[in-house]
């Protein structure tokens, strides 16, 4: 951009100095009032611009420019309040390097980078935010907490946003801080959060939207953070996400069942996903996705490899307690999860296209059992490949899906066996083995009888 006509903040009628040293809080507020009073840009040139007190540029039509996030810099030297609030239609602003002196502790709950909204000038609408680099903010990008009645965004697009360094979250926005409106319509390209500049753990979701309606990611990298005490990407009431390319890397993740992604009443179609080099350590499970109240994801071509897992069990779905949610997954690698889903119930539905029909059925063997047992959200088919005693009863554990099917193949060690499957199972049934003989059966779950019934038995075997 050529500018012919703008307020420089280093103008002698305002003085900013920009060596770090100097406090420019009163030279930038007084330029910016003057830009916004002549209507026209404010230019913050090369330079760190050290303040004490919180900008305030809640002001409609406000165009900031600069000369790049990493030259044009504003240092707060006051722990725990924001950098600079904005809130207003049709602002501009980019180009700056917002960062505090310290890296911001998570009881610094006000160490915010850049606050949006408020409820006398309104949401920011209509806005664009380009270039913004953030570093050593507890909450790099927030909404105004001071609000409660305005969403806080409304409308407005995020070009680059460089997050460095956080101890709360890299993004936390909430609509209306909870009691407000649903934030709404906004688009963020190319979007970095990362955290290895002092190797802090988060004490939140790495990124959390809460009430919203219509957002989209274009190109999201959440790397390099340690997340110990819930999910990485977490959604709480969000109607309609939409991410276009999402990359988790080098994420270290120990909090028992802690997800890469988590959906509370939210839905979300990611299109692009990949999750590499990342660690998980959980006692018992680190899904890829969890669920919760009645959620809806749709999955377009995800990656799962090349992470570290000691945790002992990772689902691609985990719904929990959830209840009428469903998750379609198309075109996923499932190279590093044990299951394809775990816990919800009846009313939950799990669709895998491509994966189901392209990969081999997951099987489990046992020579003899009186009572065998099968997982079935691990275990496709079972193999009884040498039955030297009759089978009393059949035990099926794990959650089962309406409509799920199972495989048993029995073969005897040459002696006929009687076959008992027991009250779980009704329909068409194998009762005994043919001496050396193989039988193949299959039964399907009926939710609502909660039966496993029997489809086909290959009575004569082969």
């Amino acid at each position: 951009m050529e500018l012919t006509s703008f307020v420089n903040v280093k103008a002698r009628a305002y003085g900013a100095k920009g060596d770090g040293t100097t406090d420019d809080t009163t030279a930038l507020n007084n330029a910016k009032a003057a830009a916004v009073a002549a209507g026209l840009p404010l230019y913050i040139p090369k330079g760190t611009y050290k303040i004490t007190s919180t900008l305030d540029w809640m002001v409609n039509d406000l165009v900031v420019v600069t000369d790049g996030s990493r030259l044009s810099q504003i240092l707060q030297a006051t722990n725990n309040i924001p950098v600079v609030k904005v809130a207003g239609e049709h602002q501009h602003i980019g180009g700056l390097g917002l960062r505090f002196a310290s890296q911001q502790t998570s009881a610094q709950t006000s160490g915010i980078g850049m606050a949006f909204g408020d409820d006398a000038v309104g949401s920011c609408f209509a806005s664009q935010f380009y270039d913004l680099r953030f570093v050593n903010c507890a909450i790099p990008m927030a909404m105004n907490p001071a609000i409660n009645t305005v969403a806080g965004l409304f409308s407005s697009q995020f070009f680059g946003m460089d997050i460095t360094s956080y101890s709360i979250s890299a993004i936390d926005f909430t609509g209306g801080n909870d009691v407000g409106a649903y934030a709404t319509g906004c688009v963020f390209n190319n979007t970095y959060l990362g955290n290895s500049s002092d190797g802090t753990a988060c004490s939140s979701y790495a990124i959390r939207l809460r009430d919203w309606d219509e957002v989209v990611f274009n190109q999201l990298n959440i790397e390099h953070g340690t997340v110990n005490t819930t999910d990485v990407f977490g959604l709480i009431r969000v109607n309609n996400l939409v991410v276009n390319d999402l990359h988790f890397e080098k994420i270290t993740s120990s909090f028992n069942g802690a997800a890469l992604m988590y959906l509370s009443n939210s839905r979300a179609v990611i299109n692009s996903g990949t999750a590499r080099f990342n660690t998980f350590s959980g006692s018992a499970s680190n899904p890829v996705f969890r669920m919760f109240g009645t959620s809806k994801l749709v999955v377009n071509n995800w990656v799962d490899n090349s992470n570290t897992r000691t945790t002992p069990s990772r689902p691609a779905i985990d719904f929990g307690s959830a209840t009428n949610s469903s998750a379609l997954i198309n075109h996923m690698d499932l190279g590093q999860t044990t299951a394809r889903r775990t816990g919800g119930d009846s009313t939950d539905a799990a669709i895998f296209h491509d994966e189901i029909a392209t990969r081999a059925p997951r099987t489990a063997s046992v020579a003899s059992s009186a009572t065998p047992s099968i997982n079935c959200d691990t275990t496709d088919q079972l193999n009884l490949t040498a039955l030297a005693v009759p089978i009393t009863g059949i035990t099926v554990t794990g959650t089962p899906r309406d409509g799920q099917e199972l495989t048993i193949r029995f073969k005897d060690n040459g002696t006929a066996q009687a076959i008992t499957h027991g009250a779980s199972f009704v329909g068409t049934l194998l009762t005994t083995t043919v001496a050396g003989k193989t039988h193949v059966c299959t039964y399907r779950y009926d939710a609502a009888a909660a039966k496993w019934a029997g489809t086909i038995a290959n009575t004569a075997g082969y």
